[in-house]
């Protein structure tokens, strides 16, 4: 569970120009993925939004700070897919999460947003998601 230098460099570089803009890019997220999957909807739906923003913004800061520390990320996401098993979250939503996120990535002019950097974010959501699974899967049981 490792991600090259350079792919570490390039997230943190595209993502402190996300930090400027950070509300607009978490209120984008969301309206991508529920264009893409408007089902979730529902899984909001006593959900204070603006707090929810400021959790994604705080959960990627969090990832993307800790590329490098993978043990602390595992225990971390883990811990947070085990509790989004009683919201209702499902693996198969994270790959939705995955599309909305590169796409929201895309929309929101990163000026080092290159092919690189989206198969960087996607390396290092895949781990994420792996993650992430594991502790939906013993949330869940």
């Amino acid at each position: 569970m490792s991600i090259a230098a350079q792919s570490v460099r390039a997230i943190e570089q595209s993502f402190d120009e996300i930090l400027k803009q950070k509300d607009e890019f978490a209120s984008r997220f969301y309206v991508n993925l529920f264009r893409l999957e408007p089902q979730l909807q529902p899984l909001f739906a006593k959900t204070n939004m603006d707090e929810q923003k400021k959790m994604l913004i705080s959960a990627l800061t969090l990832v993307v700070r800790n590329l490098e520390k993978p043990a602390m990320l595992a225990s971390t996401l883990r811990g947070l897919g085990a509790r989004h098993v009683r919201y209702g979250v499902k693996e198969e939503n994270l790959y939705l999460f995955e599309k909305a996120l590169l796409a929201t990535f895309a929309d929101s002019n990163v000026s080092n947003w290159t092919i690189a950097t989206e198969r960087a974010w996607s390396e290092a959501y895949a781990i994420v998601m792996q993650l992430l699974a594991e502790g939906l899967r013993e949330g869940a049981s």
